[in-house]
C-alpha cells in the first residue's frame, strides 16, 4: 500500500450488516476492524426513546486501512448503501504502518 489512509465510519446498529457486506465483497481491502461505541450528539431528534434516556446511541465504529487512491471508488459503494447518509466518517494520514 503505497499511500495509506485510515477511513473510520460511525454506523447505526441497524446498518452493520450492510456495511460488513459491502466492505467483505471490496478486494482492495486487507479487512477492518468493528469495535460497539456510544454515539452522543446534539441531534437528539435521531435517538429512540430508550436512547434519549440513555444520552446516547449505541453504535459500530469502523476502522479501515486502505490506499488513499482506492478511497473514492469504495466511498462510492458506501453511498449505494440506503440510509447512508446517516453514517459519518473521517479520514486521517497512516505515517506507518505494518506487521512486527
Amino acid at each position: 500500500m503505497d499511500k495509506p489512509a485510515l477511513l473510520v465510519l460511525t454506523v447505526p446498529l441497524d446498518m452493520k450488516d450492510d456495511i460488513v457486506d459491502v466492505l467483505l465483497a471490496d478486494q482492495t481491502l486487507s479487512g477492518f476492524t468493528l469495535r460497539d461505541v456510544e454515539g452522543h450528539s446534539r441531534e437528539h431528534q435521531h435517538y429512540d426513546l430508550i436512547e434519549q434516556v440513555q444520552g446516547h446511541q449505541h453504535m459500530v465504529q469502523v476502522d479501515i486501512l486502505v490506499d488513499i487512491d482506492e478511497l473514492p471508488p469504495l466511498m462510492e459503494r458506501l453511498r449505494g448503501i440506503q440510509k447512508a447518509q446517516s453514517l459519518r466518517y473521517w479520514v486521517l494520514p497512516v505515517l506507518e504502518q505494518g506487521r512486527l
